[in-house]
């Protein structure tokens, strides 16, 4: 237990020490893409996707820790948004709204849930959607008409799931249930147990044959929050829960003998890749807790991970071997092609996720 406590408590004061307010998400573009292009990555609003996930893993690593300086750090990072102005809401932005959710909960205060209500109103009612209700998927600078992205389903889908928690509104339950039983059915690749990383509606047709890393992962982590939470119809949740099961037994077959998995997992010359690794074994891990998973091929599969992790987390807390952010793109050429070079909140956050789940199993 001590060796999982002190790489928890190193990986959460590495994330403190990034300084997500003024993190500059376009570093891990540089030499991809046109200088002239990373006007809109260095000045993009902070208060977005790879921020919030960093968040949540920290909020979840801290129910552990208890650690007053991360309780401080979300009412800086929140109130330092709030002075600032809060950027136009966007499903793909949503999950940032999980700290206010928590700042709601400690303090009472209204204003936070206003902005709450009001981000989930937006899912609801303006969020673009294609001809079966689904939402299209539209970030803080760019829209992809008619596109369905796997990293929608979990992140404006997890932010409702906890808006009808706080608020006991079961309309944002019943809506995330459909958004993320949708996404899915859209979504999974049957024939190899993994999902695309988006499809266009229109054509229903994915973009490309690719099974990315990390985009498989959201859709791993958010199935086994929507079948743990309970919050699918009775024919959706069966469906769902026999691909998650389908679908992480592939996983297993898949991960490398290091304990990661491949930034595009069938394809075993491309990298490994830290951030879905830590996707997958916490969604693993929470799947064995809930007795959907069973067999020691899957508890061995854990183990590695975690082991793996001792040595892509350096001295600092940082994790390595995370891809930079990742559009959808029509070949696998395009995936390798993504930087692994620097350090990411998103995958900070995922490990933060896997390690303080990994670490709850083994309480004295």
């Amino acid at each position: 237990m001590k060796e999982c406590f002190a790489l928890l408590n190193r990986l959460a004061k590495g994330t403190l020490d990034m300084d997500l307010y003024s993190y500059d998400p376009g570093a891990g573009l540089k030499g991809i893409i046109p200088e002239d292009d990373l006007f809109w990555h260095r000045k993009r609003n902070t208060w977005d996707w790879g921020q919030g996930v960093a968040w949540v893993g920290m909020m979840a690593a801290n129910e552990w820790l208890n650690d007053p300086l991360i309780d401080a750090a979300v009412q800086e990072f929140v109130i330092k948004h709030m002075e600032d102005g809060l950027p136009p809401i966007t499903v793909n932005s949503t999950i940032p709204y999980l700290l206010m959710i928590q700042l709601y909960r400690k303090t009472g205060e209204q204003t936070y849930l206003r902005h709450v209500i009001a981000a989930a109103d937006y899912c609801m009612n303006e969020a673009d959607r294609t001809s079966d209700g689904l939402w299209v998927h539209t970030t803080l600078h760019f829209d992809f008409p008619q596109e369905v992205w796997v990293d929608t389903m979990f992140m404006a889908g997890l932010f409702l799931m906890k808006v009808s928690e706080v608020t006991g509104n079961s309309a944002y339950a019943k809506e995330a249930a459909f958004q993320i039983n949708g996404h899915v059915q859209a979504l999974y690749d049957e024939e190899h147990s993994l999902f695309y990383h988006a499809i266009r509606a229109e054509e229903q047709r994915p973009i490309s044959d690719v099974h990315w890393g990390r985009g498989t992962s959201w859709a791993t982590i958010i199935m086994i929050e929507a079948l743990t939470a309970g919050i699918l119809e009775q024919a959706a949740h069966e469906s769902v829960k026999e691909i998650f099961k389908a679908h992480t037994e592939k996983l297993v077959q898949l991960q490398d003998i290091t304990g990661l998995w491949h930034t595009v997992l069938d394809q075993e010359q491309t990298y490994l890749e830290s951030s879905c690794s830590a996707g997958f074994a916490y969604a693993i891990l929470r799947g064995l807790k809930a007795n959907l998973l069973e067999g020691s091929h899957y508890e061995q599969a854990v183990e590695r991970t975690f082991t793996a992790f001792g040595h892509y987390i350096d001295g600092g807390g940082r994790l390595f071997s995370c891809s930079a952010g990742t559009a959808a793109h029509p070949h696998a050429d395009l995936y390798i092609a993504i930087p692994n070079s620097y350090i990411q909140p998103w995958g900070q956050g995922l490990a933060l996720l896997f390690i303080q789940e990994f670490c709850k199993g083994r309480r004295s």
